[in-house]
């Protein structure tokens, strides 16, 4: 009785490479659908850099990065303070 219900090594390697290639699938579809998200986000936070063509709007356009990196930074300082409260915690 309990042999009918047992699958032949062949049909169970048949099975799990199906498994496979159905998990691929998936996976590749999910890591498609993030990398299409991530250009998105990367496209609406950093629009495509237009080189200045003077030495003033050098100097305009590297003062403003600077300022970008300075607040990402305390923005990153403040997130790592609040984490390692946190964690610190009982």
């Amino acid at each position: 009785m309990g042999d009918e219900h047992k699958l032949s090594a062949r049909r169970k390697h048949t099975l799990k490479s199906s498994m496979l290639v159905v998990a691929n699938n998936l996976l590749e579809a999910e890591a498609n659908v993030k990398a299409g998200e991530r250009e998105k986000f990367l496209a609406e936070k950093h629009p495509p850099l237009e080189l200045p063509r003077s030495k003033e709007e050098l100097e305009e356009l590297c003062q403003k990065l600077h300022e970008q990196i300075d607040i990402s930074e305390d923005e990153r300082y403040s997130l790592e303070f609040k984490l390692n409260m946190v964690l610190r915690e009982p």
